[in-house]
């Protein structure tokens, strides 16, 4: 949830109190990433692919130590960025 309270710019406990209506925080984050799309964010960034989501989830798994949480967390405001829903492009 912190993930995609950073990467969309919503409070944690908006995206708790969303949470408890859709029961799916998939949908929770697919709503607010299409909202930052209306507004023009991440327009630059290329297509998330398959190879590419795979890579990032397989070096996501690989991270431990000193600040791994920090960078699991920004991997996934990275492929949250990426993320393009089915109406776009």
């Amino acid at each position: 949830m912190k993930s995609i309270s950073e990467a969309t710019g919503v409070s944690t406990d908006q995206i708790k109190a969303e949470l408890k209506g859709h029961g799916d925080l998939g949908l929770v984050a697919e709503q607010h990433r299409a909202k930052q799309s209306t507004l023009g964010f991440n327009k630059s960034n290329k297509a998330l692919t398959i190879p590419a989501l795979f890579r990032k989830l397989h070096e996501m798994a690989s991270m431990s130590g000193a600040k791994s949480a920090e960078k699991k967390r920004a991997a996934v405001k990275e492929l949250l960025a990426a993320c393009a829903s089915g109406s776009e492009g």
